[in-house]
């Protein structure tokens, strides 16, 4: 109940980071109509790409018959996909049969939620609500539920991912919100592992990712040693590392 696995974690460090950075972006946003065309600016070009990638690339390298992989390729069904923003298996003739999930993309299935967080974050932005106040109080409402979702029994939102999604996108808003009371330093840091390790040996890993690990992350990109957050000097990867790699998995799986 209180595990983990790697892609779970991939996916949360990836929306407390969003979270980071979209409170930031509203924050430098000169209006709603400069956020949202930065929204799409950050979305759709990776996403195209990734279509791109997966059916003119992958696609024709795993085929056996050129021919036929695109005469039996739909423009509807890729325009149907590409709006819900995911692959399945059947826009690209079910080449990746023998994959275990049915979308090609591991990734992709988060991006209409990480849609979502832009919509909240603009919606409070518009409100003049995007504060400490507000996005603490939708923190705990969104913890609590992901909380009885995995050490409870709150079965009817079971399986359903916005409570944990959207607890690790306010936790990283919170980061921001709160940045000049949070301090990273070895001490801290020292006791986040130490928490880290101890939890281990219970079913405690949720939360002390949430709050050790999140910590260490952000530690991590801010170091003034490592200097990781230089890169973003030069522009977000983050996301277009997250959306392409899970293609290229799939790929390297199948062959």
């Amino acid at each position: 109940m209180g595990k983990l696995k790697g892609g779970a974690l991939a996916v949360n460090m990836f929306f407390l980071i969003s979270g980071f950075l979209i409170t930031i972006s509203w924050n430098n946003s000169l209006g709603i109509f400069n956020f949202s065309i930065k929204r799409i600016l950050r979305i759709f070009p990776g996403l195209i790409g990734v279509f791109v990638f997966v059916i003119l690339v992958i696609g024709p390298l795993l085929s056996n018959d050129l021919y036929d992989y695109f005469d039996q390729l739909s423009l509807q069904a890729i325009i149907k996909d590409f709006l819900g923003m995911n692959i399945s298996k059947t826009t690209v003739n079910n080449i990746f049969s023998s994959l275990p999930l049915d979308a090609i993309n591991g990734s992709l299935w988060t991006l209409k939620y990480e849609v979502y967080c832009y919509i909240m974050v603009l919606f409070l932005g518009v409100l003049k609500l995007l504060n400490k106040k507000v996005v603490s109080v939708l923190f705990l409402l969104f913890f609590t539920i992901y909380m009885f979702q995995t050490y409870g029994n709150l079965e009817l939102t079971r399986g359903i991912p916005i409570p944990r999604l959207f607890t690790y996108f306010l936790l990283g808003s919170m980061f921001f919100l709160y940045k000049e009371y949070i301090h990273f330093n070895i001490k801290t840091i020292i006791i986040m592992i130490a928490i880290l390790y101890l939890s281990s040996f219970y079913e405690l890993s949720q939360m002390s990712i949430l709050f050790a690990f999140s910590y260490l992350l952000l530690a991590f990109i801010y170091s003034p040693v490592i200097k990781v957050h230089n890169f973003a000097k030069l522009g977000d990867f983050s996301y277009g590392i997250y959306i392409c790699i899970s293609s290229t998995a799939s790929y390297s799986i199948y062959i």
